[in-house]
Formats: structure tokens, sequence, C-alpha cells
């Protein structure tokens, strides 16, 4: 939601800055196709210089990650859990919907430590298991 996007792109940021740095060089992200003029590339670049954008495709990122890290719930996270590449979701509960009968798969998916409500628990999850 627009109201929400200056807190979801600081949020982006603080995962980033909690990230172990032999982790980060490693990191590759990719933005969404349209970013409807919130210059969330710029934002994030002024923030954090030691992280690399994609310049590949997709699939071909899909295929090569270690761990694949969606920021919203996405078509993206449920592509990387049907193909088995590993997930650690993060994104704020409160500016998702959810319907009963889904409730019950995101509290699995919570209880599995694949879906955090908050970046910091994602990138220490991320720290605890890299290696």
């Amino acid at each position: 939601m627009s109201t929400d996007m200056d807190k979801y792109i600081n949020n982006q940021i603080r995962f980033f800055k909690n990230i172990r740095s032999e982790i980060k060089k490693n990191i590759r992200v990719r933005f969404y196709v349209n970013d409807y003029n919130w210059g969330t590339k710029n934002k994030i670049r002024r923030e954090l210089d030691d992280f690399n954008f994609s310049t590949k495709s997709f699939d071909q990122d899909l295929k090569r990650a270690k761990i694949l890290v969606p920021t919203y719930n996405s078509t993206t996270m449920l592509e990387s859990l049907a193909l088995n590449v590993p997930t650690v979701a993060f994104f704020d509960p409160l500016a998702e919907s959810y319907n009963n009968y889904s409730k019950k798969y995101f509290q699995k998916l919570f209880d599995a430590k694949i879906i955090h409500y908050d970046y910091k628990s994602a990138s220490d999850f991320i720290n605890s298991i890299w290696h």
C-alpha cells in the first residue's frame, strides 16, 4: 500500500544492514519491474554501498539462488517454494490480506521459519543458517 511504502523501503535497508558482510557479497537484489515513481533503487543505493543488483532473468536467478528472500506476499514466494528453492520471506502481516483458509498455511510457514514478520528476525535467521 502506498501509505506503507516508505516503511517497506526502510525495512529493506535495515534488513541489508543486519546481514553479515560475508553474506552481503553474495546477495543479488531484484526489484519489481515497475517502481511507480517511488525511487526505491535510489533510496536503497543512498543507504547501502555493498550490494549488487541482479542483471539476470528471474529464471536464471531462481536457478542459482542459495536462498530466495521475497519481501512481500507474492507469486515469487510461491514459485520458490514450489520449486524447492530455500526461501526466507519477510513482510509486514498488517500490510497483507489473508482469507481464513490461508491463515493456517501462513502460520505453518511462520512456524517453520520460512516467513518472518520483521526484517530483524529474517536477517538474523539467514545469518544463523548461511553456512
